[in-house]
Formats: structure tokens, sequence, C-alpha cells
């Protein structure tokens, strides 16, 4: 229980840098990922799919899907901002929790297809790719970031306002 917990202790306002300082990128690949999370108990958790990441020359693209399993209403925006998400990748110099802990904002998906959801009612599910233009850089670990939530029937381990960032992590390797 405590290893599916991770995801939900990363749910902080954090702070840092989250890009790593490699100059070097990663090549045109794409990495199937099968990665499903469900912290919390059923009724009470989000339940995150993530498939794959398609990493061009010029930007990158995950196929994931989220699914509101609370008896509240989930949003989804952007904290400090009116419009746009915390959805993208974050690149961190290692796979500790304690970097999660430490890092600032990612790399924010720029496209969504479909359309990334404004809230997710209980029982609904996103399912889509999001996209960002940009190399990513290699020798640091990718987590996938899905959004900054708030829910008016917060119940631990959620709570009324949390960031989402997978507990799985991709070691991307200098080539």
């Amino acid at each position: 229980m405590r290893a599916s917990l991770v995801a939900v202790a990363a749910l902080t306002v954090l702070t840092g840098c989250g890009t790593s300082s490699s100059a070097e990128s990663a090549r045109k690949q794409t990495i199937e990922l099968a990665w499903h999370e469900t912290p919390g108990v059923p009724g009470n958790r989000l339940v995150v799919d993530v498939q794959r990441l398609v990493i061009r020359r010029d930007g990158w693209t995950v196929a994931a899907s989220i699914e509101n399993d609370t008896h509240g209403i989930l949003t989804i925006g952007r904290r400090h901002r009116r419009d746009g998400t915390e959805i993208g990748l974050l690149v961190l110099p290692s796979r500790s929790p304690h970097t999660v802990e430490k890092a600032g904002p990612g790399i924010f998906a720029t496209s969504f297809a479909p359309a990334a959801p404004r809230r997710l009612a209980p029982g609904e599910r996103w399912k889509g790719t999001f996209s960002g233009p940009g190399p990513i850089p290699v020798g640091g670990y990718v987590r996938i970031e899905l959004g900054f939530f708030g829910t008016s029937r917060p119940k631990p381990p959620l709570s009324r306002e949390f960031r989402y960032i997978t507990n799985h992590a991709l070691h991307l390797p200098p080539a």
C-alpha cells in the first residue's frame, strides 16, 4: 500500500525546477508503458492509466486516461492561472520520491485529443492523448503529470487540492 501512495504523497504544492540540465535529447522512439495506478481505496481514488510515450524530434505525445473513482466532482485546472492545465511530463534527476516533492512545474502539454476536461463527475473517465513541443532531455527520469485537481468532497488519502504525478518513472539513459 505504501508504494501506491507515493503518488498521493507527491500531490502537494511543489517548488524547484522540473527539468534536467542535460543538453542531449532523447532519440525518436515509442515506449509502451502500460502503467496502471490506483492510489487509495475503491470509491476514493483517481484511476490512472498511461499507455505510451512517443518521443519525436520536435516534441512528444502521451496516451493516457484518468477516471474519477470518488463521490465528488474533480475539477482540473492550473494553480494561479485562469486557463490551462498542469498536464505533461516531469523530468527529474532521480527516481526518488524526494525529487518529486522538490520539483517545480513540468513540461506542459499544449494540445489534447480529445480536449482535456475541466471537470470529471464521479465515474467519469477521460481517455486521449496530450502533446507538447520540444526535446526531452536524457539522463533523467520521466514521470507523467496528470493535472492539478480540486474536489469538494475530500477524503484521505486525497485532499481538497492535489497535484497528480505518476508513481512510475521511466529512465531515459544517454545514448
